[in-house]
Formats: C-alpha cells, structure tokens, sequence
C-alpha cells in the first residue's frame, strides 16, 4: 500500500518520475505500454521501466486507454506478473478460471 501511494504521488505531482522511481527500484514493477499511445509513448515506458529496473510489456496494438481497448491482454499481463510475484488477488483467479 505505502508504494502504491508513493507512486500515486510521483504520478500526481509530475515531479521528476524517474529520479523518484530509482527510490523504488527493486521492488517487483511491471510497466505497461502501448505502442499506439500518444499521450505516454513506449518510449517513456521503458525509461520508466529502466528506471525502476522493472519488467516491461508493450502492448504494440494499444493506445492510451489499454485497459479499455485490450482488456484480455490487459488482464494476461497483470496476471502473469501477479502469479509470478505469489500475489493473485483470489477474485482475479475466480475471474480467470471462469
């Protein structure tokens, strides 16, 4: 919850996001793009994610509303990264299973 927040924050506040996300390298991160997104190009993805030392996916087909326009791979991608981490919410599992 704390880095939630703390990302939250950094987003919110426009500051220097890569200098903030350096404090919050080695946490498990996954960065998503979109490679039709012009409002926040890949580009900005992986800055973010080299920054963050995080796991990257870009979404080539995808624009600035991802979760609108590719929900299935949207939710493959955060569920893979969850999985990988041992930390699948149980309702997304119950989701997925369905």
């Amino acid at each position: 919850p704390g880095v939630v927040r703390g990302v939250v924050r950094m987003v919110a506040q426009r500051g220097d996001v890569l200098r903030e996300a350096q404090r919050l390298r080695g946490l498990p991160s996954l960065v998503l793009s979109s490679g039709r997104d012009l409002t926040a190009p890949p580009a900005h993805g992986h800055a973010l994610a080299r920054a963050l030392a995080a796991h990257e996916v870009v979404l080539a087909d995808a624009g600035h509303a991802s979760p609108l326009e590719e929900p299935d791979l949207v939710l493959q991608v955060l569920d893979g990264f969850w999985r990988a981490h041992g930390v699948l919410p149980p309702r997304l599992t119950m989701a997925l299973a369905a």
